[in-house]
């Protein structure tokens, strides 16, 4: 962006030397947003050329992805083609969903339903859940219900438990009905503290019916008495410090002051915690 008038022209021709492909795809998609006219369509079509030449899937993959919101006409088509050859499920659900907002009718349908159907090939679960996610703005309807299904019961199998409680966190906008309380059963069987706060919060914005901001709450005070009843209580205010844990709906503002009035008393007073 600090490159002007002759310097664009010198950028250029140095990222054209660029002998790796990746770095150079990477260089000239970084200079796109800057050039106009000949010089823009000489970077967008050598970095595309570029990034057609790279040897490793994942590579080739970012290079597209990063390529994606500049391409127009015959370099999209061959974009979709080179993300459509992509053997590793992974990064070609990653290229074609990163392709898809700038299709449009049969290209875009197209391109959905092999992003989708690679994604649901993905083995590993989180993995899987990433990039069901990621695609699942772009869907409607049948293919969108069962994209956010598959997320979430790949969420559901990631041991890591702050990596599930990432996993729903990043699906919780997407969640209505069923899914949204499958994901909310999902959060409260967390057993770590911090994951479940996190998951907690980020489904509550979408949460409607107070039986459930009413197990959210349960779970809360069943942690502040069980899990921190003797732990430090720097332990303690971190975990109530959770953006969003401790605030409207789950709790009141009368219920919230007390609260702050509460903590106040113990981190001034009580010296000896």
């Amino acid at each position: 962006p600090n490159l002007h008038g002759d310097m664009l022209q010198i950028g250029l021709d140095a990222a054209l030397a660029i002998p790796h492909g990746w770095s150079r795809a990477i260089a000239l998609t970084a200079l796109v947003p800057n050039l106009q006219g000949k010089m823009k369509e000489k970077a967008l079509r050598a970095g595309l050329d570029a990034a057609l030449a790279i040897r490793y899937d994942w590579s080739r993959a970012s290079a597209l992805v990063a390529l994606a919101p500049y391409l127009q006409g015959d370099m999209l088509r061959t974009g979709l083609d080179a993300a459509s050859a992509i053997h590793d499920e992974g990064d070609r659900a990653r290229s074609l969903t990163a392709l898809a907002p700038y299709l449009h009718g049969k290209m875009k349908e197209k391109a959905l339903r092999a992003s989708l159907n690679a994604a649901l090939a993905i083995w590993y679960g989180g993995d899987r859940a990433r990039a069901l996610t990621a695609l699942a703005p772009y869907l409607q309807g049948e293919m969108k219900e069962k994209a956010l299904r598959a997320s979430l019961d790949a969420a559901l199998v990631i041991q890591d438990e702050k990596s599930r409680s990432g996993a729903l966190v990043a699906l919780a906008p997407y969640l209505q009905g069923e899914l949204l309380h499958d994901g909310l059963n999902a959060a409260l069987a967390i057993h770590s503290e911090g994951s479940c706060a996190n998951a907690l919060v980020a489904l509550v914005p979408h949460l409607t019916d107070s039986t459930h901001l009413r197990r959210i709450r349960c779970q809360i005070d069943n942690i502040l008495y069980t899990a921190y009843r003797q732990s430090p209580r720097s332990d303690l205010l971190n975990y109530i410090s959770t953006p969003g844990l401790i605030a409207p709906p789950i709790f009141t503002s009368d219920e919230i002051a007390a609260i702050a009035e509460a903590i106040i008393d113990v981190t001034t007073k009580w010296r000896w915690l």
